[in-house]
């Protein structure tokens, strides 16, 4: 999860897709992220190729989870069983 702060008023929101370095800088916001030591050093030549890299992975990681659970639901599917569908037990409660 990524955060821009406020450094003047502490004030945290996730940032938008379409921030970048430019913008964190000019706009006086500092980039925490989870798993990093502090605020990025986007100034860094070092610090923003390793932060791009970082969420370049994050993103590759999270379409890689999207494609397992896509092709676990064409599985299902192909078998017959409905995803996320109740099993026999927990459907022979009484409500």
């Amino acid at each position: 999860m990524t955060v821009v702060v406020d450094a003047s008023s502490e004030s945290a929101a996730t940032s938008p897709p379409e921030c970048r370095r430019d913008m964190v800088r000019d706009t006086g916001k500092l980039l925490l992220a989870y798993g990093h030591d502090g605020p990025w050093d986007l100034d860094d030549p070092n610090g923003e190729n390793r932060f791009t890299v970082e969420a370049w992975g994050a993103q590759m990681e999270l379409r890689a989870i999207q494609r397992r659970n896509r092709e676990a639901t064409i599985k299902a599917r192909q078998k017959g069983r409905v995803k996320a569908k109740l099993s026999y037990a927990a459907s022979a409660i009484p409500s």
